[in-house]
């Protein structure tokens, strides 16, 4: 018990780093992270104090552990849609309206099927809640939601960002790849035996909660980052290297937010340009400085231009 409740304060203590940064670096797209995170922390809870309740609490109805269940299983949808979201802007990939429409379209099928009449059977001679067919196709439009976030962070991380970057979008993997085999191993068992046995809190261990942990550690890392860089002086192009390379005013802005590991689209939302825009000032600024790669530009960058600036 004590550990649940400690992975619990862990996480809201790394939401509300993680809050405070989004608001500073006033990047649209973590609210999706933000989102994806407090949404399973809030499922753990759910879990936990339903199950504490219903053992500890005389009166607690077996309805109310109904209640808390489907809110739990709406909870763990709206995780899997977040991060879907989430990786389709930071990865740009194509078509992304008509697929935010279906991950949401899917998301939406998946909590009807939840919200069904008798999709859920009480038992209460035996504490029992039973599981039926509109449970189990949403849990199947769940596991494939979910299989294809897997895909698309497999195939969209790229190597030229920052390891910063790189350390958030590899540690949300880790986590979804755990979160996925014991949904899959969940599901399985759910199709063998349709039960959800009511029994004192603690005593099934939840294995994604560790990495939930360690994700959690991360993101207090990555955003406490912009809580420390608001107290430093801002970073800046010098004006020798601008010169050097004749870079312009905007593509300075473009270096430096390239340089605090931001992707196109959340330099995009920060310059209040279109992503066509940044890209070409991307390309713009590796054809007149010969730099391959971001890491390349940070090189010809930090030594003469950035450290001394800070």
């Amino acid at each position: 018990m004590l550990y649940y409740v400690a992975v619990i304060m862990l996480g809201l203590a790394a939401l509300a780093i993680s809050v405070v940064g989004t608001i500073r670096s006033r990047v649209a797209s973590y609210w999706l992270l933000i989102l994806f995170y407090g949404a399973f922390t809030a499922s753990i809870a759910a879990l936990f104090v339903r199950e504490y309740l219903y053992v500890n609490i005389a009166g607690f109805s077996l309805r109310a552990v109904l209640m808390s269940y489907l809110a739990g299983s709406l909870l763990t949808i709206l995780c899997v849609a977040a991060i879907t979201l989430y990786y389709h802007r930071v990865f740009t990939v194509r078509s992304q309206k008509l697929r935010d429409a279906l991950v949401a379209a899917v998301a939406l099928l998946n909590a009807a099927g939840f919200l069904w009449p008798n999709a859920v059977s009480l038992e209460a001679s035996r504490n029992l809640l039973v599981r039926n067919l509109p449970i189990v196709l949403a849990s199947a439009a769940y596991i494939a939601l979910f299989a294809y976030v897997l895909v698309v962070a497999a195939v969209g991380s790229k190597t030229d960002r920052p390891r910063r970057e790189l350390v958030l979008i590899w540690a949300t993997f880790a986590f979804g790849v755990v979160g996925f085999l014991e949904s899959v191993l969940g599901f399985v068992a759910e199709l063998r035996e349709p039960i959800v046995r009511l029994s004192a809190a603690g005593q099934g261990f939840m294995f994604s909660t560790v990495p939930y942990a360690l994700f959690g550690c991360i993101l207090a890392y990555y955003f406490g980052s912009y809580l420390v860089a608001d107290s430093a002086p801002p970073r800046k192009v010098s004006d020798e290297f601008g010169q050097r390379f004749q870079i312009s005013s905007r593509e300075r802005e473009v270096i430096v937010l390239l340089n605090e590991g931001l992707g196109n689209r959340e330099i995009a939302q920060k310059l209040f340009v279109s992503v066509a825009t940044v890209k070409t000032h991307v390309h713009n600024i590796y054809e007149k400085t010969g730099a391959r790669s971001r890491y390349e530009l940070f090189r010809l960058v930090e030594p003469p231009g950035l450290k001394k600036a800070q």
